[in-house]
């Protein structure tokens, strides 16, 4: 198998999900209507993602003999609202937008080992026509229930068995997908799920990536991927691997505190008290320094330098010691 050829990604123009909207706004180079326009189109992936989990949620409720009226009464009323900003987005996404912003990619490729390596996709959300946009929507309201089954696996094992079953999942679009789905947990600050379904995300785009490099549909080449992807013996792999996993998580992560910014205060406030340890809910709701300290000295360092900062950016703590962790 040939090395990935990285030359028809030299000098390529994309738009990176990690750019810092408010410096591109600030160098003229994007307009106030295309920043809403994202925003807008995150938080509607965001809201349906969120959507059909509550419907799984009352029917399992319903099925246990629960009095779901009142959620059903709400779930409706969220299912019209949805329907209506479909709509609304549907008619802002056929009107040309100006002002679009974009990054010119110069920095030449070295060459990688030979292995399935991730990339970004060349056309991400914001570069997709209308009709691209909405073939994506509806795949995925088609498939959501088994996508998210997808989501849930925790081996490598499994999903290649999960993909073998369903290889139609095998596509940009759910890429796209696992995307929104990050970005919610990652607001949500659902940290264990968010490991896994990153991880899913960076599998597959290696998968569809495999089947580029060997000529073959990503579909039917599952077996194949999986065999090598799990080789004990390929260490230099496993970490270019795990680098791209970490570098799309940070990126992600990001992105999510600023979706959080953009919430009503106090929406902001009751998403970070659902999302952090108890203890550290109960040293805030006491103002307690040293509590709040030793709550964060409980949880990996990892864990702990997102919690504070997502505590910070939802205004719940202001820290005495700016070197608690």
């Amino acid at each position: 198998m040939s090395c990935v050829d990285y030359s028809k990604w030299n000098n390529l123009k994309v738009v990176d999900d990690d750019d810092d909207l408010e410096e591109i706004k600030s160098k003229g180079t994007v307009s106030k209507e295309v920043i809403q326009l994202e925003t807008e189109k995150r938080n509607y992936e965001i809201r349906t993602i969120s959507h059909n989990k509550k419907l799984a949620e009352i029917e399992a409720k319903k099925k246990m003999g629960a009095d779901v009226r009142r959620l059903e009464e709400e779930w409706n009323r969220e299912d019209k609202s949805l329907a209506k900003a479909k709509r609304e987005l549907y008619q802002k996404l056929k009107s040309p937008t100006p002002g679009k912003a974009t990054t010119t990619v110069t920095q030449p490729r070295v060459q990688e080992p030979e292995v399935p390596v991730a990339k970004s996709a060349a056309k991400d959300l914001k570069d997709m026509s209308t009709d691209e946009r909405m073939a994506v929507a509806t795949f995925i309201e088609k498939f959501q229930p088994v996508l998210l089954e997808y989501g849930k696996r925790r081996s490598h094992e499994d999903t290649k068995q999960f993909l073998v079953d369903h290889p139609e999942l095998v596509t940009e679009e759910t890429t796209h997908f696992f995307g929104a789905w990050c970005l919610e947990l990652g607001l949500k600050g659902k940290l264990e799920m968010f490991q896994i379904v990153s991880h899913h995300a960076i599998t597959l785009q290696c998968l569809l990536e495999y089947g580029r490099q060997t000529n073959q549909e990503s579909g039917k080449c599952i077996n194949e991927f999986f065999e090598r992807l799990m080789e004990v013996n390929n260490p230099e792999y496993q970490k270019i691997f795990d680098d791209q996993l970490l570098q799309f998580r940070k990126r992600v992560l990001k992105q999510s505190e600023k979706n959080l910014l953009l919430l009503p205060e106090e929406e902001q406030r009751m998403i970070v008290l659902s999302s952090i340890p108890e203890l550290l809910r109960v040293s805030i709701d006491d103002e307690d320094e040293e509590m709040f300290q030793d709550a964060l000295q409980e949880i990996s360092k990892e864990d702990a330098k997102y919690h504070l900062s997502r505590c910070i950016a939802a205004r719940l703590w202001t820290p005495k010691n700016k070197n608690l962790i």
